[in-house]
């Protein structure tokens, strides 16, 4: 965390000569490290309004709008230039089973178990098995516990997708809500 907090103030010192972190600003700015955890080009991109918002002001904008994270000069390069265009890169990548299965996983908040996520993607007849695939590709991180987990601007995009499918998201979501249901009963 610390690490990412000397990037965040060394790209805003880039932006606005003589930037010093306010005491009252310090609790903001990790926050802004938490939610692109660590990230180096989101910390950069976040870094930028310094300029112009306050710590956070920059908070709320990431957590409303993932493409507040975009560069506002021009002699970036294009593919640095915002997280959703390295993201819609990374997508463009993946098979149309793949986008749809990532798609779905986005329903879940704080991480989720393989049982959960067979739950919601439902079984493949032919043995296909998404999480590895998507681990793979670092679209998923698998803790030491097992559980999977999607960097959470990974799953605010993903989730944008699903929701450009409706009948994808209501069924995704019915799979997510009978399942955490069986769980608690």
């Amino acid at each position: 965390a610390s690490g990412a907090m000397t990037l965040f103030v060394q790209n805003a010192r880039r932006v606005q000569r003589g930037f010093t972190l306010k005491s009252n600003e310090v609790e903001s700015a990790a926050r802004i490290c938490c939610l692109v955890e660590g990230v180096p080009l989101a910390l950069e991109l976040a870094s930028a309004w310094v300029r112009h918002h306050t710590c956070a002001q920059i908070v709320a904008q990431i957590e409303q709008d993932l493409d507040f994270l975009a560069a506002s000069y021009h002699d970036a390069p294009e593919a640095h230039r915002s997280l959703r265009t390295v993201f819609e890169h990374s997508w463009t990548l993946l098979s149309a089973r793949e986008q749809m299965a990532f798609a779905q996983l986005s329903v879940f908040r704080g991480g989720f178990t393989p049982e959960a996520a067979e739950a919601v993607l439902g079984e493949s007849a032919d043995g296909w098995t998404p999480l590895v695939d998507l681990a793979d590709q670092s679209l998923l991180q698998r803790g030491p516990d097992g559980r999977y987990d999607i960097h959470p601007l990974l799953r605010q995009y993903a989730f944008e997708k699903l929701l450009a499918l409706p009948k994808a998201h209501e069924a995704a979501i019915t799979r997510h809500t009978s399942y955490y249901l069986g769980f608690l009963t």
